[in-house]
């Protein structure tokens, strides 16, 4: 009897839970619509559930298909808000502050997950930011072997504010920015980006179906099981790292490696400079410390000094003998880092760099020239066999990357987002295909018109950057 009771508790439970009414992931409060489009609204609920959507002055009905999915189209609406959009079934969702503007899709590559806090004077770029009609919403890191519905993971929409425009994509902001100072009317940005990807990750693979130029590409690539082969990837990771060291370390083993007395004879060598992918950790994205030693002589002990490592990637945390001297976030800026009086000792001294790589290439990658400690006028270059140890593998470095097969971010990025309505897009990327630059003069524009036929909203603008 109690079975029965609890399996009819456990059924009223499921039932309920799969019967509400559900909106896509990049749906929440804060959205911005589009403006002078017909505005499509889609989800699912219950199979032949009536679904009621309701926004501003408009109220339309429809009823779920026997899959559960269903769809209406609002009439256009000039810029405006903040209004609430309410969709109602068995439950009712309302989405607060929503504004109604133009709304334009930012994607590519690293140019364009550039972030304003890393950008040109940022500091004061994200003091000044006082524009909480442009609202940005990022499309979490993702791939999948075939079209998905719906994000795997949801986001939030953010307002351009001091407290979140840091994490806005850089030429995003700016150009929403300068659009929202000449129409003076809400500007949305949906941030859809991957660093160091290939324009053929962000095309479908019906497109390349239908293309002469690739279509024998596509035919020899079967249909991908991404979580086999993210397993697979993830124990191949784990088995190089194991031939390294016994495995990933505790927090107060951690805390010992910037010391001056920590013994890392056990740690194994790399050339420095160069990134680490292509020395002694491949596909490794994820936490690496680097350590040095070096001797300095009596004359210097105590003295202040400067401490140049060249660029990082992607950020760094260095210290001389247990003391931290600098941090920095942006890859592509050469450190120099000065060392305060006290620090250097008479023989041994030891460099000890905390590098955080977040996907791509990682570690010390500048001209060896870069490279060196100046005190008192004396300068010691520092290439040559630096120690290392591995403190932590990010996740995204055990799944399957953004490369591994065309139309993985087409199928988790771009898929999920159709059929929202907007004014059009922004692209900054081929740099990942500057060594098949002819190909690409048909891949780029294979792209574009896949995006186009997906969404069905015409010929809407595809703005890209050329060099």
């Amino acid at each position: 009897m109690k079975k029965n009771l609890l399996f009819a508790a456990f059924f009223l439970l499921f039932f309920s839970a799969s019967a509400n009414v559900r909106l896509p992931k990049i749906f929440g409060d804060g959205m911005v619509l589009q403006r002078s489009k017909p505005i499509p609204v889609w989800g699912w609920a219950e199979s032949n559930e009536t679904v009621t959507v309701t926004f501003n002055k408009q109220t339309k009905t429809v009823k779920a298909g026997a899959d559960g999915k269903w769809k209406v189209s609002l009439s256009p609406e000039n810029a405006g808000g903040p209004f609430i959009l309410a969709v109602k079934g068995k439950n009712l969702i309302s989405i607060n502050n929503v504004l109604v503007g133009e709304v334009w899709i930012c994607s590519g590559q690293s140019n364009m997950e550039w972030t304003v806090k890393n950008s040109k004077n940022s500091e004061t770029e994200i003091k000044e930011a006082a524009y909480p009609k442009i609202r940005h919403y990022k499309v979490p890191l993702t791939v999948a072997g075939t079209p998905l519905e719906d994000l795997k993971t949801g986001s939030s929409w953010k307002e351009a504010i001091p407290e979140n425009v840091g994490d806005f994509t850089a030429i995003g902001y700016f150009f929403a920015r300068d659009l929202y100072k000449q129409l003076n009317i809400p500007i949305g940005l949906i941030n859809t980006t991957w660093g160091g990807t290939d324009v053929e990750t962000w095309t479908s693979r019906e497109a390349f179906e239908t293309s002469d130029e690739f279509k024998d590409m596509i035919s020899n690539l079967p249909k991908l099981d991404i979580e086999s082969m993210a397993k697979q990837k993830k124990e191949e990771t784990l088995k190089r790292m194991h031939a390294l060291q016994t495995g990933l370390p505790k927090a107060a083993e951690v805390s010992e490696w910037k010391g001056l007395t920590f013994d890392d004879s056990a740690w194994p060598k790399m050339q420095v400079p160069g990134l680490w992918e292509q020395k002694a950790l491949p596909e490794l994205d994820g936490v690496v410390w680097l350590r040095k030693e070096i001797t300095l002589d009596a004359d210097v002990a105590g003295m202040e000094g400067t401490l140049e490592l060249g660029p990082i990637d992607d950020s760094d945390q260095t210290y001389i003998n247990g003391k931290k001297i600098g941090e920095t976030s942006k890859y592509a800026d050469k450190r120099a880092y000065k060392i305060p009086a006290g620090i250097l000792k008479n023989g041994k001294n030891i460099i000890a760099v905390r590098v955080e790589d977040t996907g791509g290439g990682g570690g010390l990658y500048g001209d060896p020239a870069d490279l060196k400690i100046n005190v008192n006028g004396k300068s010691q270059s520092l290439l040559g066999d630096w120690r290392y140890r591995i403190e932590a593998i990010t996740e995204t470095n055990t799944s399957v990357g953004p490369n591994t097969y065309p139309t993985l971010l087409f199928n988790a990025m771009v898929n999920p987002l159709v059929p929202f309505a907007f004014k059009g897009v922004i692209w900054y990327q081929g740099e990942n295909n500057s060594g098949r630059a002819n190909q690409y003069r048909k891949a780029f524009p294979l792209m574009i018109s896949d995006w186009r036929k997906h969404w069905g909203q015409g010929n809407f603008p595809f703005y890209f950057v050329q060099q």
